[in-house]
């Protein structure tokens, strides 16, 4: 009875065995059936003209691939201010050119100098046409900070960013006579 038991316990150890090994290839086949076909897409490769730091540069790329992808192969980078076109998130064609302009920006300082003013004040101590210098003009100065935009070494713009009074200017005033001269009346005659 010990053998009859035992081959019992076989026996059902082995259909365990089989009916396990039927599910897991049933749930392996229905997996494989739901998922969608994996298609490999064939690119193309296309050729780009890039232009960077005054040189030209032709590179192969995949089709589809954007102006970002294609500098990064080319290990050309973008710095600060600096602009690609088209721009990056495009996506390449055949014969398409991308040109990376290098912006740099540059503060310059000048100083500039303030005319005076001349001012002329009327005075009835001076005879009429005289002038007498009371205070002498002097210029004042003045600093100006620009703004340049360099474009791959190319001036785009200048414009001013501040300016500042150094020193104020200093009116130059003349005096000038307005006395009439009076000529002595002789008496009236009797």
């Amino acid at each position: 009875m010990e053998i009859k038991h035992c081959k019992q316990l076989v026996e059902m150890r082995l259909y365990h065995y089989i009916f396990a090994l039927i599910i897991i290839l049933s749930l392996t086949l229905l997996a494989a059936a739901c998922s969608s076909p994996q298609i490999t897409p064939t690119h193309q490769a296309i050729e780009i003209q890039i232009y960077a730091d005054g040189e030209e540069y032709k590179v192969q790329t995949p089709a589809g691939s954007t102006v970002q992808n294609v500098l990064d192969a080319a290990k050309l980078t973008l710095e600060g201010k600096d602009r690609v076109e088209p721009t990056a998130s495009t996506i390449l064609e055949k014969g398409m050119e991308i040109y990376l302009i290098r912006v740099e920006e540059i503060f310059e300082t000048e100083q500039e100098e303030i005319p005076f003013r001349t001012i002329q004040q009327p005075n009835e101590n001076l005879p009429e046409g005289n002038e007498q210098c009371l205070q002498t003009g002097k210029n004042g100065l003045k600093e100006i900070t620009y703004l340049r935009v360099l474009e791959n070494g190319k001036e785009v713009s200048r414009d001013i960013f501040s300016t500042a009074r150094i020193k104020e200017p200093v009116d130059q005033i003349f005096l000038v006579g307005v006395q009439n001269s009076v000529s002595p009346m002789s008496p009236p005659e009797i």
